[in-house]
């Protein structure tokens, strides 16, 4: 007779085994662990990030991107190219906040405008212009973790 730790581990097996071939678990597991992903790596870029230094960057360009996806949707993205001063040595980045996402706003400056940037000094290549993270990064993870710990109660109910 198999003791009760070998029928628990060979209950925890298939539980695995059939969690990972269950489309429809699988489908908010991976949407869960995406939307943790972008929020929680926001809020480390955010604390570990160390973009501390406020120096003045000037505009070189902005743009509005446009691209036609193989089914024909058409997808818009925003860019901001900036150039700054630290410590006597010149830098250019593209680069808005913590996410890759930019806003429409950007486009309200011009070539030539300045605004603040924020410079990690340990590595003076990296800056940001907004220096927060939003509360979408906050409702990212949350909504992520939910979605995870969803997709393991309903597919341990629907097993049963």
């Amino acid at each position: 007779m198999p003791s009760f730790k070998a029928k628990e581990m060979k209950g925890l097996k298939t539980y695995f085994t059939t969690f990972f071939t269950n489309p429809f678990i699988m489908v908010f597991f991976c949407l869960g662990l995406a939307l943790s992903f972008i929020g929680f790596r926001a809020m480390y870029h955010f604390y570990e990030g160390n973009y501390t230094v406020p120096v003045v960057a000037t505009v070189v360009k902005t743009a509005k991107i446009e691209v036609t996806n193989s089914g024909g949707r058409l997808n818009q993205g925003y860019q901001i190219h900036y150039s700054y001063q630290h410590e006597g040595q010149g830098y250019q980045s593209d680069r808005y906040s913590y996410s890759y996402d930019t806003p429409k706003d950007v486009l309200q400056f011009e070539p030539g405008d300045t605004l603040t940037a924020y410079v990690n000094p340990e590595n003076p290549n990296y800056a940001v212009i907004e220096n927060e993270f939003t509360w979408t990064n906050i409702a990212a993870c949350v909504l992520g973790v939910f979605l995870i710990l969803w997709a393991f109660v309903v597919h341990g109910r629907m097993s049963l």
